[in-house]
């Protein structure tokens, strides 16, 4: 069909700016759409409507001769085709509906000035911009005037020099079409034009703009020499001023516009400001984080308030690969890969999205700080990564604009990841718009700096003792006797956010987090470089924790087993749980050891590796895992290692002595500051451990009901087995267990599981710029030479002993008694490998990760957050962890005197 004769379905001929988006273009043109886009951005435009496509074509339609003519100038004839067809089209008069439809919306704001704007449906695109091609009109006033304006764009499609452009970018004659902006009249007094990349070479990080007096036509046009202003897009500061000479300025006159020329002075006077320099900046980037790629935006400043009149995509950098905003988000696992190191499945990933919008709205949101979680943390390859970006985003609006590191190296980090970080460059365009109530931030900082400082640990504790009464109760269900709505009427609540907020003290991890700031910054404040080691020997050995108990009670069932020789022969002799158990059971002292078994395993056996993922069976579920454990460490009592409760008194005196000495070198008035941010402390870490152990037996409580669905899905033949059910999503529960259901589950199931195991061959890095490519990734090879790491250390002293490398908390080998332990991380799952260990090395970890508390707590030298040890650290090779330093050497041979 002739495109003088389409005519949309929609018909409308005439749109409100507002209600245009980009892909509206082929009925608004370019120009209009990016308005309407910046619009819904929140972006100061001046309001307006747009004449559409639609009417440019019953107004070319009525015009017979306007096929030829454009058919003409495809086979390039007739030179006069071009004047002649505006000649005619300036004598037809516009069609009753549109001009109409035009005054109608006038009518919606009578009075007043319009600028009226050509906007093709060809321009404003990367690949042509049209700029100064087709008309604009400036300063219309009355009906009359802005439908003859409005004609007059539609006229300058057909100008000579809009021909020839369209000829020289390839564009077919007749595949061009003429929408019109009607916008508010902004009487500027400056306006001028913004790169929102400076296109001038070597100044990428600036936002380029040109500036003159009145209205930005004199820049447009060339018809004066414009200030000229560098402005960093990362802080926006004024980098650089060439002064111009604006010998005119353009200004409304009646109706229309006129010249007027300036004296010298104000010719060479600057036309901005650094503040406002600086505002429209901000202004250009937030528009550039709407579109993708660099913009050249025109603008104009009238009594102090900025309007940004015009956008469209630069085109002067020809070949460059233009980045959106998703393309240049930052994602990184430097505080997630301890916790969640492996790919979720959909049902924990939905259960994570619930728990961590509750972290949003329990922090963010009371403090005013308006955030998205979708903003916060997203999936690499199936695991959980932070996005940088918001980070940083939050960051400067608390006036922090550098990256920190302090909660990295308190909550566990990477160190190639800190690396990686400290590359990444992030102007302002490529952060979210955060918005932050200052007002409310600060009452709430008050409100909870009272609340943690006046608060007793013992309010958290009882909170655990609750949330342990809680778990202790679903458990407790029979979930064969619950139908199918009854098993859901417990699920879907327990796993719900209103659960989580009834039940788990989010606020308990500021007090942890924030009492080990305080000791570490204290430490450091008063003792200098003692600070760090005189921190870790005062929270060595500080309470009873679960996770350490589990390692502890592990032993006690070896000890147990040790003593009896029947059972002690059970054990050793190989066989799985099973059968020990049958055979157990025929003696007393067997009989004493699986009271004993039965025990721990209620206390613990919801722990296990990743503990965070449903998809992972726990402890309980796994009883030869367990039994390999502790048959390990019959052999280690056997041998002669005297486990770990024989470090206890000597941490406990060590504690002691280490406060004394702080006291001592204290002035009296510090004392009391020290004693009260030390012994709370030290209850944080205890505190938060046994918190985070509730909500793993939590997890294991859920991590039942939901196999006890799977194994009904799988009996109705919706599920192939009864473990399908963690590649559902939480919300998907209540309609794959209804009677009827149209919906495929095991084909859904099946691809999810596929992209699951393709996932899991793959690991990304701890930084991944835009989106990651699983097939074009290439890991960084590592310098298997090194013989140094340098990392955190943790508890205190030095150890050499023959590593033993460890990837993974459930296989089957074992740290023997006096061997370093050299794993990636560490979580509860981990803790059976700390008992016999001489000492620690860890790839990640900070000073409030799970590893570190644990390790202080077993009084182990413990360095972590070592970097890539685990891929140059072979099992076998002596090492020398030196935790007072912070140091890992592997020795050439094994030193004298081991």
């Amino acid at each position: 069909m002739n495109t003088l004769d389409r005519t949309s379905a929609s018909g409308a001929l005439v749109l409100p700016l507002a209600a245009i988006r980009l892909k509206d273009l082929p009925r608004v043109g370019g120009k209009a759409a990016h308005l309407g886009e910046m619009l819904a951005a929140g972006l100061p435009v001046p309001a307006g409507f747009v004449v559409t496509t639609e009417a440019f074509d019953q107004f070319m339609q009525s015009l017979p001769e306007a096929g030829d003519w454009l058919k003409r100038l495809e086979h390039g004839g007739a030179e006069d085709a071009p004047a002649s067809m505006r000649d005619q089209l300036s004598a037809l008069a516009l069609p009753a509906a549109v001009a109409a439809a035009i005054t109608a919306a006038l009518a919606t704001e009578p009075g007043g000035a319009w600028a009226v704007r050509s906007s093709a449906t060809v321009e404003d695109s990367p690949e042509a911009s049209f700029a100064g091609q087709h008309d604009s009109w400036l300063n219309v006033r009355g009906t009359a005037a802005v439908l003859e304006a409005v004609k007059a764009c539609w006229r300058s499609l057909f100008s000579e020099r809009a021909i020839a452009y369209r000829q020289r970018k390839h564009v077919t004659p007749g595949r061009a079409r003429m929408a019109v902006v009607v916008q508010r009249f902004v009487a500027a007094d400056a306006a001028g034009v913004m790169f929102t990349r400076n296109p001038t070479g070597g100044g990428a990080d600036t936002v380029l703009i040109e500036a003159a007096f009145g209205l930005g036509e004199s820049v447009v046009q060339g018809r004066v020499t414009p200030d000229r202003l560098r402005v960093s897009r990362a802080d926006f500061r004024v980098a650089g001023r060439e002064a111009g000479m604006k010998s005119l300025r353009v200004v409304a006159a009646g109706q229309g516009v006129c010249e007027e020329m300036l004296a010298r002075e104000k010719a060479t006077a600057p036309v901005l400001d650094d503040i406002t320099a600086a505002r429209l900046a901000r202004l250009g980037l937030v528009a550039e984080r709407v579109f993708p790629g660099p913009l050249d935006i025109e603008w104009g400043v009238c009594h102090g308030e900025i309007w940004l009149l015009q956008a469209r995509a630069v085109t002067v950098w020809p070949g460059a690969r233009v980045l959106n905003f998703e393309d240049r988000q930052v994602w990184t696992n430097a505080n997630s890969g301890e916790v969640m190191p492996d790919v979720m499945t959909p049902m924990t990933w939905s259960l994570v999205q619930i728990f961590g919008q509750v972290l949003v709205e329990s922090f963010f949101l009371r403090a005013g700080v308006k955030l998205k979680l979708e903003q916060l943390i997203g999936l690499v390859a199936g695991r959980m990564y932070f996005n940088f970006n918001t980070i940083c985003a939050v960051a400067r609006r608390l006036r922090r604009a550098k990256y920190d590191r302090s909660m990295e190296v308190l909550m566990g980090g990477h160190q190639d990841a800190w690396v990686a970080l400290q590359r990444v460059k992030l102007s302002a365009a490529d952060l979210p718009e955060i918005k932050l109530n200052r007002w409310k931030l600060g009452t709430y900082l008050l409100t909870m700096t009272w609340q943690l400082l006046s608060r007793s640990p013992r309010q958290y504790e009882a909170a655990t003792v609750q949330i342990r009464q809680n778990d202790e109760e679903l458990a407790g269900a029979q979930l064969a006797a619950l139908s199918d709505e009854a098993l859901l009427a417990r699920l879907m609540p327990a796993a719900g956010s209103g659960n989580l907020e009834k039940w788990w003290p989010v606020d308990a991890i500021g007090f942890s987090v924030v009492f080990y700031v305080l000791l570490f910054g204290l430490c450091d404040r008063w003792f200098k470089t003692a600070g760090r080691n005189l921190a870790n020997r005062l929270l060595a050995g500080a309470g009873v924790m679960d996770d350490v108990a589990a390692g502890h009670e592990l032993w006690r069932l070896a000890e147990q087993a040790a003593r009896m020789p029947e059972v002690r022969t059970v054990l050793l002799g190989g066989e799985p749980f099973v059968a020990v158990a049958a055979r157990l059971k025929s003696s007393r002292d067997g009989l004493a050891f699986l009271e004993h078994w039965e025990a721990f395993m209620r206390q613990h056996g919801h722990h296990t590796r990743g503990e965070i993922e449903f998809y992972n069976p726990r402890w309980s579920e796994c009883p030869d895992f367990v039994l390999g454990l502790v048959r390990g460490y019959v052999e280690a009592i056997q041998a002669g290692h005297a486990g770990p409760m024989a470090r206890q008194a000597a941490l406990a005196a060590d504690r002691l002595a280490a406060e004394q000495e702080c006291l001592a070198r204290l002035a009296p008035w510090r004392r009391p500051v020290f004693r009260f941010v030390f012994r709370r402390a030290r209850r944080a870490g205890q505190l938060r451990e046994n918190l985070k152990s509730e909500l793993v037996r939590w997890l294991a409580c859920l991590r039942q009901f939901l196999l006890e669905l799977g194994r009904r899905l799988v009996a109705r033949g919706r599920l192939a087995q009864p473990d399908d059910i963690f590649f559902l999503e939480l919300p998907e529960l209540p309609p794959a267990c209804q009677r009827e259901t149209g919906n495929d589950w095991r084909g859904l199931v099946a691809g999810r599981r596929a992209e699951y195991e393709r996932n899991v061959k793959v690991t990304p890095p701890p930084v991944v710029v835009g989106r990651f490519d699983a097939e074009a990734f290439m890991p960084e090879a590592v310098d298997g030479s090194v013989k140094v790491f340098h990392g955190l250390g943790l508890s205190t002293g030095k150890v050499t002993g023959r590593a033993r490398v460890i990837l993974r908390s459930d296989a089957a080998e074992r740290v023997q008694p006096g061997e370093i332990l050299v794993a990636p991380f560490t979580d509860p799952g981990w803790t059976p490998y700390f008992v016999a260990a001489a000492g620690i090395v860890m790839d990640l970890g900070g000073l409030l990760s799970h590893g570190s508390i644990v390790a202080r707590e077993f009084g182990i030298p413990a360095v972590v957050n070592v970097g890539p040890a685990t891929k140059i650290i072979r099992t076998g090779q002596w090492l020398e962890v030196d935790a007072d330093r912070g140091v890992v050497r592997v020795l050439d041979a094994e030193p004298k005197g081991s």
